[in-house]
């Protein structure tokens, strides 16, 4: 059931994919920002993303602001590691840059359909990764799940679980 489940959601997601781009592109008409990162967007533009890496997702400029003081605590802990960081919005992108400089890498995260999540994580082979969000990537979940990287999700902000 759950291969059926997501084929169908992959399935769609392709479909979808075209509409999602033009969004994209509609949103670079009124803001600038969002005319950059198509390759990463897609999985096919690599020169930020490094390989063997601590990876953090962080959604937008809220998700951005909260991994603030885990990203400091991990460059400590370990600073040797790469630290690599994704976000979907140019505004949690700037954010980041604004709050970390170059401490860290960037990236945006790929849409969310096979093709694009498998060249992604080919090529960051990430070691451990942490969520800081509450949507669901299905393709991305999987793919790390079938890599047997170990994934920290924090939803405790949001759920106010204790």
């Amino acid at each position: 059931m759950e291969g059926e489940v997501r084929f169908i959601y992959s399935l769609l997601a392709y479909i979808s994919l075209p509409i999602v781009l033009a969004w994209l592109a509609y949103r670079g008409l009124r803001e600038p920002a969002y005319r950059t990162g198509w390759g990463q967007r897609l999985a096919l533009d690599f020169r930020t993303v490094p390989s063997g890496c601590i990876w953090l997702h962080a959604a937008s400029v809220g998700e951005v602001q909260a991994a603030i003081p885990l990203i400091h605590a991990l460059r400590e802990e370990y600073p040797d590691k790469p630290l690599h960081v994704t976000t979907i919005t140019p505004t949690g992108r700037e954010r980041l840059g604004q709050l970390c400089g170059e401490e860290v890498s960037h990236s945006y995260l790929p849409l969310d359909v096979p093709g694009a999540v498998r060249r992604f994580l080919n090529r960051m082979r990430p070691e451990v990764g942490v969520i800081l969000e509450v949507e669901l990537w299905p393709n991305l979940l999987y793919q790390l799940r079938r890599r047997r990287v170990p994934l920290f999700w924090s939803m405790d902000a949001y759920l106010n679980v204790r």
